[in-house]
């Protein structure tokens, strides 16, 4: 397996700073601007990038769990009540 390179905290940081610095409000009324902040984590990237994917897995599979749910609150609304 390669080693990966350590990730190095001040260029990071540096780089978040510069990343706010730019930002500027966005012009027009319906404007609408997806910012993305730039996260410090304390593991190696190929680590953060198995966390993260992680993370994407389990909010997907939250979502699915919502709405089979939401879809089982309907069905039993629905349902008319036994006598």
């Amino acid at each position: 397996m390669p080693l990966s390179t350590p990730v190095r905290p001040s260029s990071v940081s540096t780089a978040a700073a510069i990343a706010n610095s730019n930002r500027k409000e966005p012009t027009g009324k319906g404007a609408k601007v997806c910012w993305i902040e730039l996260k410090n984590y304390p593991y190696q990237p190929d680590h953060q990038v198995e966390l993260l994917h992680l993370q994407a897995e389990a909010d997907a599979l939250l979502i699915k769990l919502q709405a089979t749910e939401q879809k089982h609150l309907a069905q039993q609304a629905e349902a008319p009540l036994a006598p």
